[in-house]
């Protein structure tokens, strides 16, 4: 996890988180420069439309919130914790490559842990969102 924070380019992983990443960060600092071409190279890679669909939303909800936050001043979280949510969402996105369709609808990737500190994990996301 830690040498995708550090550069998702070298990083050991799977080449459709590294082409998704490449996406998010090029809507991030460059959305004048995003086409129809950056999605072609996902699909190229056989990523599933729910999944590329997926991933632009969380982008766009946290680029919203990001420059609102800017905008109004608010105070910036420390590094750790900003690294926290990273590993959170791609934690989240690993496991949304790996389950199945019926089991996401489903719910069942977020299966409730019982333990209120596990809520910030994928398993115990399951217990902040009632499923």
């Amino acid at each position: 996890m830690s040498a995708v924070l550090n550069d998702y380019r070298t990083a050991p992983i799977d080449e459709k988180v590294r082409a998704t990443l490449a996406l998010l960060e090029k809507i991030t600092l460059e959305p004048d420069q995003v086409g129809v071409q950056d999605l072609e190279r996902l699909r190229e890679l056989h990523l599933a439309e729910q999944a590329i669909e997926n991933a632009l939303h969380v982008c766009v909800l946290f680029n919203i919130i990001d420059r609102v936050a800017h905008a109004l001043g608010f105070e910036v979280p420390a590094p750790d914790v900003s690294a926290f949510g990273a590993k959170l969402s791609l934690s989240v996105l690993m496991l949304e490559r790996h389950a199945s369709a019926s089991s996401c609808r489903s719910g069942r990737m977020f299966a409730p842990t019982g333990e209120q500190g596990d809520a910030f994990t994928p398993a115990g996301a399951g217990v902040l969102l009632g499923v």
